[in-house]
């Protein structure tokens, strides 16, 4: 407009100028149209012209203005409405990451229609729905979000896999995820990390042992080790549980070297063994271990275990005593070693020692029986109500044992034998 007006002005300059300069020689102009006759100076005829020209184009432009005027309004009123839409998506993602969810919900959800990005509204509200638990119309926004933009079919196969796997739902979580990797591909990190998340929990441990070498980027090192380990030992214990002593020693030779020097590994191996009847094969594996590092379930483990040399078994627990001090659990399976052999007297010194250091009915009971044993059925009724009164009481935690320490040179690792623990 401002350029009109300037056009305007210019020709009435110049209309002017052109005026003043045929003054003193204004010219004669006539022109004959039909009956009609103009006649006029030149100078007036340019000025009318000017002003003539400069009305059309005025009139030009404003048929023009009115032309666009219903696009430019169109326009206007469509920016308002993409603003409005805009600031209740941000509204929406504020109340959501509040855990309003239902505000969140209602706010996502207002002039979605409008929103630059509805898909994006609709997954905000599905995230809503389904943490008020509302599954049908989580899955209705979810199906709106497909329809809007089609490349959010990953992103909605993703939340519904995490969703699912939020309720424990884990053959539905997988299924998502198998949906998300014709999307994104089996490689995408976060696709990695729920699918052995998912995995773990549903129990599948073989599938989870094959997925592992290929997900070595989804998880810190740590944690994935840890997982590792979890793996191997869910594996290890079915097998044992499914009674394939076979299997279970093929499953225990598949094991890296790390997690077979790994003494809680090895715990659960002997234990499966033991189950099994192979008892010979744990007795060779415990002590190497235990020699090098105390593991109370391994020395429990051992005192369980039947040898057909019950002499050389209570030798090995003897030299723990010697290697690691008198630890209740050593105490309580040298006892049990010793009434094995018949040896009286040093079974009972080993079972008093470990009574008075940490109290159990477990040991009573082995009291019990020792005094039975000996015909003192005075002591083996107060061995037994000692052992009942222990099982009645609340579980207390056991003291700390001693230090694991090589005692020096003279000093007995052993309690002092009683006189008369020949066999009877």
């Amino acid at each position: 407009m401002v350029r009109v007006f300037l056009l305007l002005g210019l020709a009435l300059l110049l209309g002017g100028m052109a005026a003043l300069a045929l003054r003193d020689n204004p010219g004669y102009v006539r022109i004959e149209f039909g009956g009609w006759q103009l006649e006029t100076t030149l100078a007036a005829l340019a000025l009318l012209l000017a002003v003539g020209g400069s009305l059309l184009l005025l009139l030009l432009r404003a048929l023009r203005g009115l032309l666009v005027m219903p696009r430019q309004v169109a326009a206007v009123l469509e920016r308002k409405r993409v603003n409005r839409a805009r600031a209740q998506f941000e509204r929406g993602m504020l109340a959501l990451h509040a855990e309003r969810w239902q505000a969140a919900e209602l706010a996502l959800l207002r002039y979605v229609s409008d929103a630059p990005v509805p898909a994006l509204n609709y997954l905000g509200a599905a995230e809503a729905a389904h943490r008020q638990g509302a599954v049908e119309r989580r899955e209705h926004y979810l199906s709106l979000a497909e329809q809007t933009e089609a490349e959010v079919a990953g992103t909605v196969a993703m939340a519904r896999a995490r969703w699912a796997a939020d309720s424990a739902d884990w053959a539905q979580a997988l299924a998502a995820l198998e949906e998300v990797q014709k999307h994104r591909g089996a490689g995408a990190r976060e696709v990695q990390a729920l699918r052995l998340d998912v995995l773990e929990h549903a129990g599948r441990w073989q599938e989870l042992r094959d997925t592992l070498p290929k997900a070595l980027g989804a998880l810190p090192r740590p944690q994935l080790d840890a997982l590792t380990a979890r793996t191997e030992r869910a594996l290890l214990q079915q097998a044992g549980e499914r009674g394939d002593l076979e299997g279970l020693r093929t499953q225990w030779l598949a094991l890296p070297r790390s997690l077979r020097a790994d003494a809680d590994m090895l715990a659960l191996y002997c234990t499966m063994l033991h189950r099994l009847g192979a008892d010979s094969e744990a007795l060779r594996l415990i002590p190497p271990a235990v020699k090098k590092q105390w593991h109370a379930e391994l020395v429990l483990l051992y005192g369980r275990l039947h040898a057909e040399d019950r002499i050389a078994q209570l030798a090995a627990v003897e030299d723990w005593l010697n290697r690691y001090g008198e630890k209740p659990e050593l105490l309580l399976i040298a006892g049990r070693l010793c009434i094995h052999a018949r040896l009286w007297g040093r079974a009972r010194s080993y079972l008093e020692a470990c009574q008075k250091q940490a109290p159990s009915a477990e040991v009573a009971l082995e009291l019990g029986r020792l005094r039975a044993q000996e015909k003192d059925e005075l002591g083996a009724l107060r061995a037994y109500q000692q052992g009942l009164e222990l099982a009645l009481e609340p579980p207390r935690k056991l003291p700390a044992a001693p230090a694991a320490t090589t005692p020096p040179a003279g000093t007995p690792g052993l309690p002092a034998p009683q006189t008369g623990e020949e066999p009877r």
